[in-house]
């Protein structure tokens, strides 16, 4: 296999000291192959399969996301997988255990999403230290911090997304806020848009404190949504997610409801949940000849990728 001197520099962030390309992706495969054991998989199958996911990513259709193929051989310590929500919590012991947790999972090259609703608003008060809060935003600057610090040592930059409550005080704050290492995202529910898409009609609602649920004052709706689009088209930021959508389909509501996604957006997941990514190259597909999208070979590899993907849930200590 050839690669251009672009992906050679690339590559030197996930390769072993002497490692070629070719000898992590098959490293990749192999280990990841032998998952199938666990499910009663006989030797002569492992090999079969090993060689289906080497082919995969040799003819570069397919790669895992970084963790996956960085990690893969190394430590069992290491993750595998690249996106994580964690939960973050009111206090100055959790806000910090929680900056821990992302700064580790950052440094191997994973990214984390938290939504921070259940922070005290700004200037609120504290009843330990009679102080005030800093609010979301002010730790939401911390953990950017962290993260930009991260990049300078870790495998790549780290990722965040932080979310917040539409009806949080301090959301108007947050909708203006730039940060250099996170995407951002308010919380909206089916009241919110149902009442911020009539402004003909009263479309107020009211702020709630996390911290005693007490309402410091109301909001337009409609004029907020107004600032968030207006924001988002000035410098791509912050989106939406949609807080009913999002747990209509919780396949497992057991653990509670979903306020958070990973740092781009595709996977919304419970506190320390974490989802496994891959991306597979549509250009390979595409027939120049006869401009034609090749259905049965992208099916057939889209299963292999599946097949992978579900394989990197199952740790190597298992088999």
């Amino acid at each position: 296999m050839t690669w251009s001197k672009n992906a050679l520099k690339v590559w030197q962030r996930y390769l072993a000291e002497n490692e070629t390309p070719e000898q992590r992706l098959h490293t990749v495969a192999s280990i990841i192959a032998q998952a199938e054991i666990k499910y009663g998989a006989s030797n002569n199958t492992v090999e079969t399969v090993t060689e289906r996911f080497y082919n995969l990513m040799i003819n570069k259709k397919f790669l895992p996301n970084s963790p996956t193929l960085r990690n893969i051989g190394r430590s069992k310590k290491l993750s595998r997988a690249a996106c994580f929500v964690i939960p973050i919590e009111d206090s100055m012991e959790q806000i910090f255990s929680a900056l821990k947790t992302a700064a580790l999972i950052q440094q191997f090259g994973g990214g984390v999403g938290a939504n921070f609703g259940q922070l005290r608003p700004k200037d609120d008060l504290i009843s330990s230290t009679g102080g005030k809060s800093s609010g979301p935003v002010g730790f939401m600057h911390v953990f950017d911090a962290a993260a930009e610090e991260i990049k300078q040592g870790g495998v790549r930059r780290g990722a965040w997304m932080f979310s917040l409550d539409v009806c949080h005080p301090d959301v108007e704050e947050f909708i203006k806020t730039e940060f250099k290492n996170a995407n951002t995202s308010v919380m909206v529910d089916d009241v919110f848009m149902k009442k911020a898409l009539k402004a003909d009609v009263d479309s107020n609602m009211f702020y709630i404190n996390p911290r005693n649920m007490s309402s410091p004052g109301a909001f337009d709706a409609s004029e907020l949504l107004k600032k968030i689009a207006t924001r988002a088209w000035q410098r791509g930021n912050p989106g939406l997610l949609f807080y009913d959508q999002i747990n209509q389909d919780n396949m497992i509501p057991s653990l509670g409801p979903i306020t958070a996604t990973n740092p781009c957006g595709e996977q919304p997941l419970h506190p320390n949940n974490a989802c496994n990514l891959g991306s597979i190259n549509l250009s390979m597909y595409w027939d120049k000849n006869n401009h034609l999208l090749l259905k049965n070979d992208l099916y057939q590899d889209a299963m292999t990728a599946t097949r992978f993907l579900n394989n990197v849930q199952v740790p190597e200590q298992r088999y």
